[in-house]
């Protein structure tokens, strides 16, 4: 019984800050700005495409600190997420799902390889994937293995993107210094050459893009 009131006390939340977000994200104006405008294409189409794709559905990969940016830009899409077993975790995985995002429960430090196995899974099913590749304990700005597993034994193209935002909150005492929008914000999505990668190459592309006006 506690066990089930627990459970409803997490989506009634869940469905609160999705309602008080629901307007604050309607205010922010978006941009993308494509490295290589022969990708244009591809994105658009794999982002609007609601049917599974085992080809080559897109591995969206970016940095923790661009997440308050790139949620709102890509709810509703169909992309698959992975969501912490924290305490907290199923909170953020239940609002996750109101905003049309899959979830996987999973981090570094709590059930990591099913995870990651799960995650190669969906991909290889032709889910869109979309991952912070320094998350979720850092150090900032350094890819982990987990985004070149999936991407190699998948065998799907990585799209990596940074978000910069003109104005916003800076989180400075969490480990990822992440950027909150502020109301009416303008954020240009900046998304790099879309293709094959090693982890080097991925962490020096996304540090290359740019992130701030």
């Amino acid at each position: 019984m506690l066990s089930r009131f627990l459970t409803m006390k997490e989506l009634l939340l869940a469905h609160i800050l999705e309602y008080l977000t629901r307007f604050y994200y309607s205010t922010m104006r978006y941009k993308l700005i494509f490295d290589d405008e022969n990708d244009r294409s591809y994105f658009y189409n794999d982002l609007y495409n609601y049917q599974l794709n085992p080809k080559s559905a897109g591995i969206y990969a970016f940095f923790h600190q661009d997440e308050f940016s790139l949620v709102p830009f890509f709810a509703h899409k169909g992309l698959a997420v992975m969501v912490s077993k924290s305490k907290d975790g199923q909170l953020m995985s239940n609002y996750a799902n109101l905003l049309g995002y899959k979830t996987i429960r999973g981090s570094s430090s709590k059930g990591a390889v099913a995870a990651l196995l799960k995650s190669i899974q969906l991909v290889r099913e032709g889910h869109k994937f979309s991952i912070a590749v320094d998350g979720p304990r850092g150090p900032i700005y350094e890819v982990k293995e987990g985004v070149i597993r999936i991407h190699e034994k998948s065998g799907h193209p990585i799209i990596p993107m940074r978000a910069q935002v003109d104005r916003c909150y800076i989180l400075k005492r969490a480990w990822n210094k992440g950027r909150v929008p502020k109301m009416f914000a303008r954020i240009h999505i900046h998304i790099g050459k879309i293709g094959k990668y090693s982890r080097e190459e991925l962490e020096a592309k996304l540090r290359s893009l740019p992130n701030s006006f």
